[in-house]
């Protein structure tokens, strides 16, 4: 985006990154790998805050919610970033 702001997710996004994650080859399981893969790649200090606060969790299965919850934030915004930049292609 022009501005450097975070792009506001709209409606339908949800549903497509279903669509995209569902459909995937190797499953949810092997999209979710390729996510984290991809984000400490092009993130490399959100990663590791992520990690940090993950291990703050004694619990694995609210470790596993909060790793969950940031996986669907940043893959929304994304998604709703390509959404916009593909916008802007197609009205110049």
């Amino acid at each position: 985006m022009k501005d450097n702001k975070l792009p506001v997710v709209e409606d339908g996004i949800m549903q497509s990154l279903m669509q995209s994650y569902k459909g995937s080859e190797g499953g949810t399981y092997e999209y979710l790998k390729a996510f984290w893969r991809e984000l400490k790649e092009s993130q490399p200090v959100l990663a590791k805050i992520i990690v940090k606060e993950m291990g703050a969790f004694k619990d694995p299965n609210l470790a596993g919610a909060f790793s969950h919850g940031v996986f669907i934030a940043y893959a929304l915004l994304k998604s709703q970033l390509e959404a916009n930049e593909l916008k802007e292609m197609w009205e110049d």
